[in-house]
């Protein structure tokens, strides 16, 4: 009878461990990500529309079952602004656009057991802001651009095998908090 339990509980491990790390790599080489998202506010108060983005993925190097994939790939997001004030009873409106543009590399955490729709990961964008202020009362138009990185870890949940949503939270130019929606690409 104990060999019996053993030869159970052995079959059962194997089964179990099988199960868990022989899942197919959510984001592998050739994978195509295209996303749309919509930030929300962190740094920009008065905003006309929320900040919206556009970025690709695409794998390169797919380091095997459990291991992990990387994808490069860029980002576009933009915002805009305004400011009301008042002067000698006289109103003045000043408007603030954001634009962030920039290529972006990607670790994705691939293998996350029994979840094989769940696509985990972390990027790291280095781009340039291009922020254009203009003055309606002046019409002066003042333009600056600098150099700034965006770090963020997220998730995608696939619905389908080429529709999901995904959220991602971190550092960034000109959200701290993202999500939206995904389309895959084989």
């Amino acid at each position: 009878m104990k060999k019996l339990h053993s030869l159970l509980l052995i079959l059962f491990i194997s089964f179990t461990s099988s199960q868990l790390f022989s899942q197919t790599n959510v984001f592998t080489v050739g994978t195509s990500n295209l996303n749309i998202g919509f930030n929300l506010p962190s740094y920009s108060k008065n905003l006309i529309s929320p900040p919206i983005s556009v970025s690709y993925d695409y794998g390169i190097v797919d380091f095997g079952k459990n291991a992990g994939s990387i994808g490069i790939g860029g980002y576009i997001g933009y915002s805009i602004s305004r400011e009301k004030y008042y002067i000698s009873g006289t109103e003045f409106i000043d408007f603030y656009n954001h634009l962030y543009i920039g290529p972006r590399v990607s670790y994705h955490f691939n293998g996350i057991p029994n979840v094989p729709q769940l696509d985990l990961y972390s990027h790291l964008l280095i781009g340039v802001l291009i922020d254009i202020e203009r003055h309606l009362h002046s019409r002066n138009v003042y333009t600056e651009s600098y150099f700034a990185a965006d770090f963020k870890i997220g998730g995608k949940y696939w619905f389908k095998d080429t529709f999901g949503v995904f959220l991602e939270i971190g550092w960034g130019s000109i959200s701290a908090l993202e999500l939206g929606v995904s389309f895959k690409f084989n």
